[in-house]
């Protein structure tokens, strides 16, 4: 998604964080978890916390 950052969350503990944390969103489930969409990019950046992984520039998602 060109212009986008998803939140690629891996688990149940790390959903429950994200909805803690972040601003609710579209939310498309994964064979693992839960992907939350967001326009505008950011700095992609693996292992926020456990589980929890941020797609972005020079990143892709399926």
């Amino acid at each position: 998604m060109a212009g986008g950052t998803i939140v690629d969350l891996d688990n149940a503990d790390a959903a429950t964080w994200t909805s803690r944390t972040l601003p609710a969103t579209k939310v498309v489930p994964t064979s693992r978890g839960e992907h939350w969409v967001y326009w505008g990019a950011m700095q992609s950046a693996d292992g926020v916390r456990p589980g929890v992984d941020i797609k972005s520039r020079m990143s892709y998602a399926r």
